[in-house]
């Protein structure tokens, strides 16, 4: 997966989302809610197949991002949990 800055990630304010590897908790629960939003779009019979291929693409985007954000919590969590400074220590 491409970690590459960008700017094509954005929330109904107009925030651009921050790279996946800079982004908090807080930035993923913000954008669980903007996908799961799309469910009635996605499921409305009569789109038009170029509506429908980008509301598609959207979805895509936003899952992809909200993946690698969340894989790049977990990784640094677990990293934390595993070093000189986690609860075994």
């Amino acid at each position: 997966m491409s970690h590459d800055r960008h700017n094509i990630h954005r929330v109904p304010d107009g925030a651009p989302l921050p790279f996946p590897g800079d982004a908090t908790a807080l930035d993923v629960a913000r954008v669980i809610p903007v996908l799961a939003a799309l469910a009635p779009e996605l499921s409305a019979p009569d789109a038009p197949g170029q509506l429908r291929l980008a509301q598609y693409a959207r979805a895509a985007e936003l899952g992809r991002w909200i993946a690698a954000a969340a894989d790049d919590l977990a990784a640094a969590l677990a990293a934390h949990l595993d070093g000189p400074h986690g609860p075994d220590q």
